[in-house]
């Protein structure tokens, strides 16, 4: 177990509150404990104490002071919390009193880091604890629960197992050759590549929607001018986000907001009315909407019910079809006599009089839940795990390249298996380290 320094921080919120938590990790946590209490703590005890500063009678607080000592706890190391009561006054002068006694103050994440380092935590479940904290809707939080209690990691260290496996018996087949071997003709060894293909892509995809779930899902309404795009944008943040006028092009820039749909994240995205225009600004906004529709998760096209569909109608279904989750929207139907019957809508609506809203909510969440993965199964993801994992189905693809010779699939395997191992941090670099664990928050 690497030596550290002893760290202390504030875990709970900053500001005023009925109780605050202040952590303190390392070597020295049971002696600075003992001299700011005058008391011998036993492990795993809720000690109600008086708090003194350095060297002096004088009293800080009382509160409630336990100790958790090494391996068994969350750092791995030493750990002592004094629970005081919330104020920001009492907070800094322990804090004070903690560095006089010879602890400095934690840098952001470093408790979590520890456990990392200690063996507490494995990489992805390390980042997991961040995902929780930071997590706005209850999927994210679900999904965040799942990867801290090892999901992710079971799934990367199951699959390291099957690449170690099969790179064993290929290397075997290398120290017991005499001259270059076809493998194309071990069926048993190709149809066990083809079987480790299939176990990443699968999990390329779930890592994906734990992805989204953990970032929200990026949802952007599309259409010709004065469809109701703004409208519904409205409809669905419950206030006047986007400006809705009777004139045509009133938005510009793309407007971008933030909401739930039961409880799943969602960054909703309004933007400029798709048309000819020589309006040098209205004809950048069109631009940057065309750009919103390659970006998106899922596009929301509306159309004017009262209109006959047109050649910008077209032009929007053909571009945002292109591997997007899609759902055309049938906008006016209070006001359409006859309703135009384009085969493809999915949902009837009006932003006017909010009917056809929640059916249009439904839609929406069907298509990005994937029937209640969230909830169910769905881990949350990082990018570095979805490339890492991109990276290892990459090395899978060239070793199944003809001609199949075993040099060749060894070292794609040994890829692959390194590629895993970055996802739980058995295969890393310091530099990745620093850059995960400074966006945690400090006392994490």
């Amino acid at each position: 177990m690497p030596k550290f320094e002893t760290i202390a921080a504030l875990s709970s919120a900053a500001g005023c509150g009925g109780i605050s938590v202040i952590r303190v990790s390392g070597p020295q946590s049971k002696k600075i404990a003992k001299k700011i209490t005058n008391r011998e703590l036993k492990a795993r005890n809720a000690h109600h104490c008086n708090f003194f500063m350095k060297s002096t009678t004088k009293k800080i607080d009382q509160g409630i002071v336990i100790f958790f000592p090494r391996p068994a706890s969350f750092t791995g190391e030493d750990v002592i919390e004094f629970h005081t009561h919330g104020s920001p006054v009492v907070i800094d002068i322990m804090l004070e009193t903690i560095v006089e006694l010879g602890a400095r103050l934690a840098n952001p994440g470093e408790f979590t880091q520890r456990a990392f380092l200690n063996g507490k935590l494995d990489l992805s479940q390390a980042e997991a604890v961040a995902d929780l904290i930071y997590a706005s809707t209850r999927s994210a939080a679900y999904s965040a629960t799942k990867s801290l209690d090892g999901a992710l990691s079971q799934h990367a260290s199951g699959l390291k197992d099957k690449l170690i496996k099969l790179r064993t018996h290929v290397e075997a087949s290398l120290d017991f050759s005499d001259e270059e071997i076809d493998l194309l003709e071990n069926t048993e060894i190709v149809k066990n590549i083809e079987a480790i293909d299939t176990v990443i892509t699968n999990l390329i995809k779930s890592a994906k929607h734990g992805n989204l779930l953990k970032e929200g899902f990026k949802l952007v309404f599309i259409g010709a001018p004065n469809v109701g795009k703004s409208s519904l944008m409205n409809h669905f943040t419950g206030e006047e986000t986007s400006i809705v006028t009777e004139v045509p092009g009133t938005t510009r820039d793309p407007i971008t907001a933030e909401l739930q749909i039961d409880g799943i994240p969602i960054k909703a995205v309004d933007t400029a009315g798709i048309r000819n225009s020589k309006n040098i600004v209205e004809a950048e906004g069109v631009r940057r909407a065309w750009g919103a529709i390659e970006k998106a998760d899922v596009v929301l096209h509306i159309f004017d019910g009262t209109k006959k569909w047109t050649d910008i109608d077209k032009a929007i279904k053909k571009q945002a079809g292109k591997n997007k989750k899609y759902i055309l929207i049938r906008n006016k139907i209070d006001l359409a006599e006859k309703i135009n019957d384009e085969k493809s809508t999915t949902v009837n609506v009006s932003a006017l009089t909010g009917e056809g809203i929640q059916g249009l909510k439904n839609a929406i969440k069907k298509l990005v839940t994937e029937v209640g993965a969230a909830e169910e199964g769905v881990f949350t993801a990082r990018r570095r795990h979805i490339v890492a994992l991109q990276n290892a189905k990459a090395a899978i693809e060239r070793a199944q390249q003809l001609p199949m010779h075993a040099e060749i699939i060894a070292e794609e395997l040994r890829v692959a298996q390194d590629s895993c191992s970055e996802i739980t941090g058995e295969f890393t670099n310091d530099d990745l380290l620093g850059e995960i664990f400074s966006n945690f928050c400090i006392g994490k």
